[in-house]
């Protein structure tokens, strides 16, 4: 779905707050690999297979556009909802609030923000 959008407007930004262990995107992995008769899940993707899959995702989203990341040591899935959001740190120190205020005003407050290379928040 997002290569489609992707390819509909290739000069297009994106930024991706990612859990490093998502529960809840684990479980649609899980969903999609074993279909329905599976649920409920007895077990669900390992959390580093699970980082490494979505890290390759993206990566091929970078090929094609501007790609800004940024990780979180967590399981949970929805950050902007949380009390407190702008101050999660990523897996390497940066702190949410400036990056989103940073990639909304076009300007990245990393290095590797919004490049095709390495997150922000490690990889």
């Amino acid at each position: 779905m997002v290569d489609a959008l992707i390819q509909e407007a290739p000069k297009s930004e994106w930024l991706f707050i990612d859990s490093t262990g998502d529960a809840t995107q684990r479980k649609f992995y899980e969903l999609a690999r074993l279909g329905i008769a599976g649920y409920p899940f007895s077990t669900l993707l390992d959390a580093g297979e699970f980082f490494g899959n979505v890290t390759q995702i993206l990566d091929s989203h970078a090929k094609l556009t501007s790609v800004t990341r940024f990780n979180i040591d967590s399981e949970q899935h929805v950050w902007l909802k949380s009390e407190g959001y702008a101050t999660a740190k990523s897996l390497d120190g940066a702190v949410l609030g400036d990056v989103l205020s940073g990639w909304l005003q076009g300007s990245p407050t990393s290095p590797s923000a919004g490049t095709v290379g390495p997150a922000v928040g490690g990889q």
